[in-house]
Order: C-alpha cells, then structure tokens, then sequence
C-alpha cells in the first residue's frame, strides 16, 4: 500500500469479491478521469479568453501573408490544405508558421495553433 497499490485481497478469495474489488477500482477510476477531464476543459476555456485588444496587438505584428495562414491554422487546417488555399508549397507554409512563432516569441510545436484558438473570433476571412 505505501508503494501505490488501492487495494490488496487476501488468500482464499471467492469470485464475489474479486469481482466487486475491481468493479470498485473501476468506479473510482471513472469518478477520477471525469474530475480530470472537466479540469482540463476548464482550463482550456479560460485560456482562449483574450480581449480584443490584445489579439489586435498580436494580430498588428504580422504580415497578410501570415495572417492568412494563422486564419487557415484557427481552421484547424493542414499545412498541405493551407498551401492548397493560398497556392503555395507545404514549406512555405511552415516557413511562415516558423515565422509566426519567432515574431510572437511562442515555444512549442503547438503553439501557433493554440494562439490561432485564442484569437480565432477576432480573425477576419483572408482576402485572395
């Protein structure tokens, strides 16, 4: 018990409770995975409050090329379904993504995708 473990059963057991232990187990399993899951939720949507200021800030620092591109990325596109859209290659995109993230000084490989989340109702329909 003090290594982790929620509960032992000792020798004889009957069906009935090993049966009934796991079933246990699994209960709480179930109760836990349900708190964690609405935390995270919680979480996430507390993180994408961002005022209109602050997305025009961030929005102010980059080129329409890359505003198209962080557009298609709240989308939830593709790099090939961006560079399909705006007709140019996949590297170009990533480039311009590469770009997004070192202008905005974000880390990670998800963050340009988590900014474009936050901002997303404050990003307008690219223009051809």
């Amino acid at each position: 018990m003090n290594l982790g473990a929620d509960d032992y059963l000792t020798k004889p057991i009957s069906s009935r409770e090993l049966i009934q232990a796991v079933e246990t187990r699994l209960s709480l399993r179930a109760k836990l995975l349900k708190e964690v899951s609405k935390r995270v939720e919680n979480s996430i949507q507390e993180d994408r409050v961002i005022s209109q200021e602050e997305a025009e800030s961030v929005l102010g620092n980059l080129s329409k090329s890359e505003l198209r591109v962080l557009y298609y990325v709240a989308q939830e596109k593709s790099t090939q379904e961006i560079a399909d859209k705006m007709f140019l290659s996949p590297k170009t995109i990533e480039n311009h993504r590469h770009n997004i993230s070192k202008k905005l000084n974000l880390k990670g490989g998800h963050s340009v995708l988590a900014l474009a989340l936050k901002i997303k109702p404050y990003l307008k329909v690219p223009s051809s």
